[in-house]
This record gives C-alpha cells, structure tokens and sequence, in this order.
C-alpha cells in the first residue's frame, strides 16, 4: 500500500482538517498495519486511497442530503412532504427546515391566539429586517422566486381567480379607473415589447367588434336620433371640457348578451364611466 508523506504547510493544513472532521464524526480510517495517527502527529504515515475514500464518501453523502433530497418528513405534523414544502436553512444538513410551511404557518396563527406579545414581537423583527432589506431587495427576490415557479404562481393566480371572479372584475375596473396614467403606461410598455402581438389580439378584436356591429344593426333604427345623441355627446365635451361617449346600455360585444344598435339602446355617459362599465350587463 502507497504511503501519502505530508510534506508541504498546505498539505498538514488539509490533512488537519481532515482528520479533525474524521474524529469529531467517529469516521473509520482504513489503516495498513503498524500505521498510526492522531489530530497533531501530522508526520504519519496515511495512504492516499485512505485520504481519498474519506473525502468521496463525504462529499458523496453531502450531494445526497443537501442536494438530491426529494421527500422529507415533518417533525410536527409526522407527514412525508416533498422538500419544496420546506423553507430552505443554509445550516440545516439537508439545507431545509424540520418543520413544514403548512404547520409553520399555523403555529404562528395560533401563537397570535395564545401569546400576542409574543406573536407581536415576531411582527416586529420581520417587519424590521423587512425595512432594512428595503423595498427594492424584496421586490427583486419575490421575482426571481416568481420567474423560477412560474406554473405554481400561474396555478394559485388562476385558483384565486376562479374562487370570485366578479370580486376580481371589480377590482380590475376600480384600478384601472384610479389609476388611469399607470395603467395606460403599463399597456403603451407592453405594446412596445409585444409589437407583432399586439397587431395579432388587435387585429382579431377589431373583427370580432366589426362583426358584432354588423349583428346589432336593424333596420327599423331611426338613424336620425342616433346621429343627434352623438352629435349631442360632442357639444357636452366641447361644454364641459369633460369627454362624454354615446354608450350601448346593453353591449353589443358581449359572452353573454348581445344588445342592439339603435336609439332606445343608447345614452350618453362620461368617458369615466364607460371605462369602468366596459361590456358589463346586470
């Protein structure tokens, strides 16, 4: 068996390290006969094979717990999980926390219950690193986290979604009217990303608006009065200096209705508030 002289300063520090992490864990040492060590005799003799067996055998449980761990068992609810329903600790072997997210979240709901001074000084500190963190540090990790799960955000978005769509609806249509500049920013950013789709989804609403206005026409309209309604949306923004619209009370481009081009369908709203109407029908 080919025996490993330490020689060099480096190579004492190494071979210190080693056998420091090899006693502190009872790891077994394959010996030729006769040979000996200890943590400071950094002059015996050690074979290589020995050395290198030590440092796989290591490196290859390392790989195993830190990196490749897929299931977990949670220390409270008892319950194997995969490993992403674990937060992440850099100290922990296999780089994850005991304790899942689910029995995580509802200690600290029920600490609110049954210690709130505790549970307030929790707020407290993260809220303080938080604030110390700053808003741009957290903005930039929730979105990388998001870019990096992009089918769990895309599957929790639509599940909120779809619990009440119409409370969603509201929300959009109260955005969008107070807070008209930024949404006409965001949509003018996505035009300029997005050119050859924008000219697609527009070109393809345009159709189906043209069509649905074909449809909605009749021929017993008295032209007359729909010419005068928007003739008369016209004078009230030149007036008022507020921009009025001629808008249909039942929309004509709709799921699930299909209203008339004619003058008993018509009134004359704000330019306000037939954004916030859109196609809606109640």
């Amino acid at each position: 068996m080919n025996n490993y002289n330490v020689t060099s300063n480096c190579e004492r520090e190494c071979l210190k390290i080693f056998m420091d992490v090899a006693i502190s864990s009872q790891a077994t040492w394959k010996q030729a006969e006769g040979s000996t060590h200890s943590l400071h005799g950094l002059n015996s003799n050690i074979t290589s094979s020995d050395m290198l067996l030590f440092v796989d055998r290591n490196e290859r449980k390392t790989m195993e717990n830190h990196e490749r761990v897929l299931l977990k068992i949670c220390t409270s609810c008892e319950v194997e999980k995969p490993a992403t329903d674990y937060s992440r600790n850099k100290s922990s072997r296999d780089g994850r926390l005991t304790k899942c997210k689910a029995c995580i979240k509802t200690a600290r709901q029920a600490l609110s219950e049954t210690n709130p001074d505790a549970y307030a000084r929790q707020l407290a500190q993260s809220q303080a690193a938080k604030k110390r963190l700053g808003k741009a540090h957290l903005k930039a990790s929730k979105s990388a986290w998001d870019y990096k799960n992009t089918d769990h955000v895309k599957a929790y978005a639509k599940a909120k979604y779809d619990a009440d769509p119409e409370f969603h609806r509201e929300v959009a249509r109260n955005y969008r009217f107070n807070n008209p500049a930024k949404v006409l920013a965001a949509v003018n950013k996505w035009k300029a990303n997005n050119p050859e789709r924008h000219k697609i989804l527009k070109r393809k609403a345009d159709v189906k608006r043209n069509l649905a206005a074909r449809n909605a026409r009749v021929a017993w309209a008295n032209q007359d009065k729909i010419d005068n309604l928007y003739a008369d949306a016209r004078m009230r923004t030149i007036w008022t200096g507020i921009e009025y619209q001629v808008d249909h009370i039942v929309p004509y481009v709709s799921d699930v209705v299909c209203g008339l081009h004619c003058e008993d369908n018509l009134q004359i709203i704000t330019a306000s508030e037939n954004f916030r109407k859109s196609n809606a029908f109640k």
